[in-house]
C-alpha cells in the first residue's frame, strides 16, 4: 500500500527523477554528521565553560560582600551555576586542554563555594 503523500505524487504524475534529484540536493546541502558533531562538541564546551564562568563571578561578588543578602543572593547564584555545569558535564565531550581549562574552574569554584558554606 502507497503511503498517502506517495499516493498524491503519483496522482499528479510527479516524474520520480527530478524527486529523486530534489531529495539529493537537500541531502548534499545538510551538513554532515561530522559537522554536527563538532558543533555539539564545541556547544557543550562552551556551555560548561560559561556556567562556571558565571558562577565563580557570583562567587567572588559573595566573597566580597558584606550584606547578609547579597551574600546569600550571590550564594545562591553560585552554586545553580555550579549544579548547571556539574549536570552536563558528563554529556560534554572535551579535548584535554579543554578538560584542564573546565577542572581548574571546577575546583576554583568549589573552593569559593566551600568558603561561602555550600557542601558539595
Amino acid at each position: 500500500m502507497l503511503l498517502p503523500h506517495v499516493m498524491l505524487l503519483a496522482v499528479r504524475g510527479v516524474d520520480w527523477h527530478n524527486v529523486a534529484a530534489a531529495k539529493s540536493a537537500i541531502l548534499m546541502a545538510m551538513p554532515d554528521i561530522s559537522e554536527r558533531r563538532a558543533d555539539f562538541h564545541q556547544t557543550g564546551f562552551q556551555f560548561v565553560n560559561a556556567e562556571l564562568d558565571t558562577g565563580l563571578t557570583f562567587a567572588r561578588i559573595a566573597l566580597g560582600a558584606k550584606a547578609r543578602n547579597k551574600v546569600d543572593r550571590n550564594r545562591v547564584n553560585a552554586r545553580k551555576a555550579y549544579d548547571s555545569a556539574m549536570h552536563f558535564l558528563p554529556s560534554t565531550s572535551l579535548s584535554s586542554d579543554e578538560a584542564g581549562s573546565i577542572n581548574e574552574k571546577i575546583s576554583a569554584l568549589q573552593a569559593a563555594l566551600t568558603k561561602l558554606g555550600e557542601v558539595l
